[in-house]
């Protein structure tokens, strides 16, 4: 995994067959290419990240209620093991257990039971599958057995240490810790007594935020909206009441229909912002509810509510109240999304990517906010529209007697060429090769195209307007 889609990025993950040719993290991806030419390479959003490590969380609860995933080393999660020996004969089935259950989901995982932080960390770092201490000596040998290699180190403290022919946990351990501090910083000092055990930590699990639910059978069939809708009101005002005693505010609600003759239907339906006002609530259930088509009538009513914790809304004296109400786009956005679905809203997040599809990506708008639009002496700007995948354009030759008719006959000839602009890489994925064009079209547009050289095809990217 590297950092940015460049050739000078850094790496910031490897796998096993890449250490083998000695390709570590921090290398630049040019580099590591020239110690094997068959490496490849991609980035990860954080977002992404972020949101695979919490479903990991919920995954991994099933197996232990205390789980702290680490902020430094994503990937890495501390669990509780202890008062489980009445679900499992012993760790060894609990371990396979969570492994297994990680495979599923299609995860590789090393599993370390142990009893420090450091020495699970690094033992974890170093071997493949389950490994399971009886003593905390054995667990002791072997993480001084792991070589700095396979821990989360600065490279540049990495690479300082393998000419002080400092390889190993055992061999670091050995320096001074005063003078790691002097020489090499900080982070240096802090792992050093990490694997002294001089740096203790008690586990810090992820809080739980547990669901509140209500449910409620009907005596017989029922399909109106009206009358369903007073009995989720009913339903909701007691989880509000739950809620708001917690300090909390609902900011998601799921809805789940048990059908008398077609088993049920859920639907999920999140508000602009945490709140407990039942009415707004109510509006996007209604919403909702009258896009459904059933078929068969409803026999029970199935509620749960998600919260968040909320502080008491101050009130600012002497400020300007803004022309804008963001909270009013934000019900507006919320009511789009009880109606049509969670896609409904998006935006463009910008990136750091190289070609044009990878600078930016879409994703789901919860609010609105306040624009923040770049100052420039320029009164006008041009705004570079690109389409969601370059249109093919036709094959036309550059030298025809009404000028090179790029578009076709319809948009007339091409009468200004400026570029080309090359853009170039991914070749860790098949390889991208595009020259691109400013062309000022006889009929007054600007269009943005480019020839692929792999395809030997010219692509419409966008237009400039």
């Amino acid at each position: 995994m590297v950092a940015e889609d460049r050739p000078q990025s850094p790496l910031i993950w490897v796998n096993e067959r890449a250490r083998q040719s000695r390709i570590l993290p921090g290398q630049r991806y040019a580099q590591a290419l020239s110690l094997s030419s068959s490496l490849r390479a991609g980035t990860v959003a954080q977002q992404d990240i972020a949101k695979e490590t919490l479903s990991l969380v919920d995954r991994l609860r099933r197996y232990t209620p205390e789980i702290e995933p680490s902020i430094e080393t994503p990937g890495t999660f501390w669990l509780n093991a202890q008062g489980l020996d009445r679900l499992y004969a012993t760790l060894e089935d609990w371990a396979m257990a969570v492994r297994k259950d990680l495979a599923t989901a299609g995860f590789f995982s090393t599993i370390v039971v142990g009893f420090t932080r450091f020495g699970t960390y690094a033992v974890a770092k170093s071997i493949p599958g389950i490994k399971v201490f009886q003593d905390i000596g054995e667990e002791n040998a072997a993480a001084r057995r792991v070589k700095l290699e396979r821990l989360e180190i600065e490279p540049s403290v990495r690479d300082a240490f393998e000419k002080l022919g400092v390889r190993t946990v055992a061999d670091f351990l050995r320096l001074p810790a005063k003078g790691l501090l002097k020489r090499f910083g900080i982070e240096a000092h802090r792992l050093h007594r990490l694997a002294a055990g001089d740096l203790w930590a008690p586990l810090q699990p992820h809080p739980v935020n547990e669901p509140l639910e209500r449910q409620f059978l009907l005596d017989a069939p029922d399909s109106d909206a009206e009358r369903l809708l007073f009995l989720i009101k009913r339903m909701l005002d007691a989880l509000l009441a739950e809620l708001t005693s917690q300090g909390k505010a609902l900011t998601e609600l799921t809805l789940r229909l048990l059908l008398d003759r077609e088993g049920s239907y859920g639907e999920r339906i999140r508000t602009a912002a945490p709140t407990v006002d039942s009415a707004q609530i109510l509006g996007l259930v209604r919403l909702r509810l009258e896009t459904l088509r059933l078929d068969s009538g409803v026999v029970a009513l199935h509620l749960t509510v998600c919260g968040t914790k909320v502080a008491a809304e101050q009130s600012l004296l002497f400020t300007q109240k803004p022309r804008r109400d963001l909270e009013a786009g934000s019900r507006a956005f919320a009511r789009l999304r009880a109606e049509h679905g969670d896609q409904i809203v998006m935006r463009a997040r910008l990136l750091e990517g190289h070609l044009p599809q990878a600078s930016f990506r879409w994703e789901p708008m919860d609010e609105v906010t306040l624009p923040e639009p770049r100052k420039t002496s320029h009164p006008r700007l041009l705004v570079r529209r690109i389409y969601r995948r370059p249109l093919l354009l036709p094959h036309r030759a550059r030298h025809e007697p009404d000028g090179w008719l790029l578009r076709g006959l319809e948009h007339g000839p091409v009468t200004r060429f400026d570029g080309p602009y090359v853009f170039s890489g991914g070749w860790w994925s098949g390889g991208v090769h595009r020259d691109y064009y400013f062309v000022n079209m006889h009929r007054g547009e600007v269009l943005w195209v480019f020839y692929d050289r792999k395809r030997r095809r010219w692509f419409l990217e966008g237009r400039v307007e």
